[in-house]
């Protein structure tokens, strides 16, 4: 093979303990996953409770829980089966994959993985008797957290029987502490992905989202933002797949070629892709917004999801399967890299790639040992909490505050929680008791089980304020310049109160 370059501490072996010492991880606890797992299953539980229609939330909610510990699952699993003489995160030769020894630790590991499983789905069903938003995010943290020390105990556990049992029986596994990089490949990887240029099309659309919802829409602009930082990530992910320098596979530099072809060639084509697919999302989800069509809001958020879980899932599964029947000959180069690794996390100063591949999971995590690398990793792990943080107060503070309406010199003023509002009480065009609310979208605010609140676009009205309890027999629409705003209290009785005050207002006008 033309130019191998090697770089590392020398190989191990038992002599070989004072020649580098092992890199400390920077967190032994492997939460990143996790936390962004969280952080997604939070922001779908709220979008859904806003696109529903007539389903329950609940069942939603369930659903939706179900799903994720079923993929969370399946995704365990895949460590279990060999991937480039790795099991269970631990390196083996190929001629040992079958050994009495090593399947009984696999076979004990995947049952433990379904008691886990099977155990964090007996609370769920309380999610349909949860009607506070503040409570469901406790909840799913607490859920999730559960679901996180119980799986990386069972992969504690599990690879630490394997390990044992590799150094009982003296199983050795090619080179340790090196890093082989084919150059030639490396050189030829801008050639291997999908043009650049395809992210125009994708970066055009949202483009023009923003400016419309900067022209036309603008209670709507978190959408054409949305749009445009979705393209500039995915455009960033397709930047570290090419620039990255490429690991030798083989001393077959044409089996090198191949390998990294495929998967350079599929992530970018993933990610053009998807970035294509979420600003066709954001569009759909502001047309059902402006059309209040929810039914078709729920097909946009359910199809940004599955089109993003799937085409990860199948680009993954399609590099993986190619790489293994490639990575079958004598030439085959295996490094045994169990040194760099604790758990789920990668650490090798020595490896200059951002990205690899997992070894227990879908897809691709960080290298700790690189700085960009210690960037992403303790941003996510500082950012996620105070953001999961910060959103349980705030929703604790609008599931525990009471709507109330004042009116002093002739000013009204509406007291809630980040959306309160004032204006003079000759504003007031109408106001009248109606029986239903009308339906529309949020377009800034909060929509649970039991309150509306903040800026709303209202079949029939356009541009509203909402300040209401659900489920109560009448509420208080107050028609201003441009504006309509909907009112009442928990009780129909207090509701009453505020309108006869309105009313006997106006009429000392």
């Amino acid at each position: 093979m033309e130019q191998l370059e090697k770089k590392g501490a020398p190989a191990s072996g038992e002599n070989a303990g004072e020649a580098g010492k092992k890199p400390k991880p920077y967190f032994t606890v492997r939460v990143n996953k996790w936390l962004f797992a969280v952080a997604l299953l939070i922001a779908l539980v709220l979008l859904v409770r806003h696109f529903y229609l007539v389903v329950r939330v609940g069942i939603f909610l369930i659903a939706l829980t179900v799903t994720m510990a079923f993929v969370f699952f399946i995704s365990l699993q895949t460590a279990t089966k060999p991937n480039n003489n790795v099991i269970l995160n631990i390196t083996l030769p190929r001629e040992v994959h079958q050994e009495p020894g090593v399947l009984e630790i696999v076979g004990k590991f995947k049952k433990t993985c379904l008691l886990i499983f099977l155990a964090s789905l007996a609370p769920v069903p309380a999610l349909a008797f949860i009607r506070m938003p503040s409570m469901v995010i406790l909840f799913v943290f607490a859920w999730f957290a559960a679901m996180f020390v119980a799986y990386n105990w069972a992969v504690k556990v599990y690879s630490g029987r394997l390990a044992s049992l590799k150094r009982e029986k003296g199983w050795l596994v090619g080179e340790t502490h090196t890093v082989t990089v084919d150059l030639e490949v490396t050189k030829a990887k801008a050639r291997m992905a999908v043009s650049r240029l395809w992210f125009l099309p994708s970066l055009a659309a949202a483009a023009f989202l923003l400016a419309y919802c900067l022209a036309y829409a603008k209670e709507f602009l978190a959408l054409g933002i949305t749009a445009v930082v979705a393209v500039m990530v995915y455009n960033f992910l397709y930047t570290l797949t090419v620039r990255e320098r490429t690991r030798a596979y083989s001393e077959d530099a044409e089996v090198n070629m191949a390998v990294t072809r495929i998967a350079i060639k599929y992530w970018s084509l993933c990610w053009t892709v998807l970035a294509g697919v979420n600003v066709a999302v954001m569009a759909t989800i502001l047309i059902a917004s402006r059309t209040y069509n929810e039914i078709l809001g729920i097909v946009g958020v359910g199809g940004m999801i599955l089109a993003t879980l799937s085409g990860i899932l199948v680009t993954h599964s399609k590099i993986q399967d190619t790489q293994n029947r490639l990575l079958t000959g004598d030439r085959t180069i295996t490094v045994d890299e169990d040194y760099y690794w604790t758990g789920g996390l990668y650490n090798n100063p020595n490896d200059s790639r951002v990205l690899v591949p997992k070894r227990i999971g879908i897809g691709q995590t960080i290298n700790l040992g690189t700085r960009t690398g210690r960037l992403v990793y303790f941003g996510t792990l500082i950012g996620v909490p105070v953001l999961l943080l910060g959103m349980f107060l705030l929703f604790l503070r609008l599931d525990t505050a009471d709507f109330a309406l004042t009116i002093q010199d002739n000013q009204v003023e509406i007291h809630a929680p980040l959306y309160g509002y004032k204006f003079p009480l000759n504003d007031i065009r109408s106001i009248a008791m109606v029986d239903t609310l009308p339906g529309g979208t949020r377009t800034n605010g909060a929509s649970t089980s039991r309150y509306n609140l903040g800026n709303f676009n209202l079949k029939g009205y356009g541009r509203s304020k909402v300040y209401v309890y659900k489920n109560q027999p009448q509420y208080i629409v107050l028609e201003l310049p441009d504006l309509y705003i909907f009112f009442s209290a928990r009780s129909p009785e207090a509701t009453q109160q505020y309108y006869e005050l309105l009313i006997n207002s106006m009429d000392k006008r």
